[in-house]
């Protein structure tokens, strides 16, 4: 009875908690590296790489990656979640593996998928071991003949087939919350980067993705076509312009040079569809590329106005002043001063921004941030030396240290007295001695 009760409360403590785990973040790390392979070598392989199926460092490569993705689902069925009525982690292996199962199990599975088993059925396979030619043969270079087209029937079946291996992309959808935990963790928290900067870095990976994607697909259209007749744009470019693409740097580099003009909207016309598949797979990356770029730029209109926030806040206040200015008739020295004043007082004007920060803090973690973000000044005041040896003095040093304002005067200003003030900038009279940054007037 003790036992259930334990168990009830604690749950199966063959369960992983994510939070707990020091083991968790590195595996992350491996298997979102290992999907961001997988999301740029399958896509090679289908573009441009012809006898795939054989047993080469690729074909160890993959089977590799399939081993780290299987032992990520054995995982999935340990690893606790956060329950998102209650808000607690659940620890029974029986609800985290029904979970996993209406979750990311089918996609899971249909990425270790033995493709590579029908594949290396194939027949009209030209390798040895570790040995393949990456180029893919230009088909209708010559008449064929009977024998010749029923191999390349075959040969276009396999390579039809060889598409099932796209399948392996439907972990890049579970990399995404990967990829956000480590721009967030990673980026965010140790290196400090601002949250626009992180949203930039996102939008560049997206188009290299989308452009690297569309690389390949584009490459492999001409290789479904076995007939001589069938015009295609690898053909086109042949003919015109004599470009034989000898190796697979070159068809990639054509494929992807026309996916980003694609992308980018230019469209030279140096490279276009010559047959209706293509036109039709044309079409359809027009119109997702065109929705991703018009996606990226907006991204980046409003990620510019937020880079920054300091400066645009300091614009907006200078154009409201000389709007002021402008609609009251200020005499012209009198403008002169004002941005002279804020121009030199911005620093001060940003500082402000730290009150409302500390306004959202708990009243203790309020009281410390505010002596440790003020700590270079409370030290120049003589009186303060030496506190902080019992809670009531800590207390009081922290209650100084938040009541602590930033004020800006211009030349020839007089000070109201009954205040503290430590000089941070500039230079100040007091009783004929001259006091700097540091000093402290009373």
């Amino acid at each position: 009875m003790r036992s259930m009760l334990i168990k009830s409360y604690m749950g199966d403590r063959d369960t992983i908690n994510p939070q707990r785990s020091t083991w968790i973040p590195i595996w992350d790390v491996v298997t979102f590296f290992a999907t961001v392979l997988t999301a740029i070598v399958t896509p090679y392989e289908v573009g441009f790489v012809e006898d795939a199926q054989c047993v080469d460092g690729l074909f160890l490569f993959n089977r590799i990656i399939d081993l780290l993705f299987m032992i990520d689902i054995v995982i999935l069925f340990h690893l606790q979640y956060v329950d998102g009525t209650t808000g607690v982690w659940v620890t029974s292996k029986r609800k985290i593996a029904w979970q996993y199962l209406k979750t990311w199990f089918f996609f899971d599975v249909l990425s270790i998928l033995p493709i590579y088993v029908v594949l290396l059925l194939d027949e009209n396979a030209t390798c040895y071991p570790f040995v393949h030619d990456p180029t893919r043969p230009e088909v209708g270079s010559g008449p064929l003949d009977g024998s010749e087209r029923t191999g390349m029937k075959a040969a276009l079946g396999v390579r039809t087939i060889r598409l099932l291996r796209l399948v392996k992309l439907a972990r890049v959808l579970k990399a995404a919350r990967v990829f956000t935990s480590l721009i967030t963790d990673l980026l965010v928290k140790y290196f400090e980067i601002t949250y626009a900067v992180t949203e930039i870095i996102k939008l560049i990976f997206m188009i290299i993705s989308i452009a690297h994607l569309s690389a390949c697909m584009w490459s492999f259209l001409p290789s479904l076509f076995i007939d001589d007749e069938s015009p295609t744009w690898k053909r086109a470019m042949r003919e015109d312009k004599g470009q034989d693409f000898d190796s697979p740097l070159e068809l990639y580099v054509a494929a992807l040079y026309w996916a980003t003009m694609t992308l980018t909207g230019i469209g030279y016309g140096d490279i276009s569809a010559q047959n209706t598949p293509e036109q039709a797979v044309a079409v359809v990356l027009m119109l997702v590329t065109a929705s991703a770029w018009a996606y990226v730029i907006g991204t980046i209109a409003g990620v510019y106005s937020t880079l920054n926030p300091n400066l645009v806040q300091y614009r907006n206040t200078m154009d409201t002043l000389n709007y002021f200015m402008r609609e009251r008739q200020l005499p012209k020295d009198m403008r002169i001063m004002l941005r002279e004043y804020f121009h030199n007082a911005r620093h001060m004007l940003e500082a402000n921004d730290d009150e409302d920060l500390l306004a959202k803090m708990s009243p203790l973690l309020k009281g410390t941030v505010a002596v440790a973000a003020n700590s270079i000044w409370l030290r120049q005041i003589w009186f303060l030396n030496g506190l902080g040896s019992t809670r009531l003095e800590r207390d009081f040093v922290a209650a100084l240290a938040m009541e602590l304002q930033l004020s800006a005067f211009i030349v020839h200003e007089r000070m109201p007295i009954g205040q503290l003030y430590v000089l941070k900038q500039g230079m100040v009279v007091k009783l004929y001695r001259f006091l700097g940054k540091g000093r402290v007037a009373i």
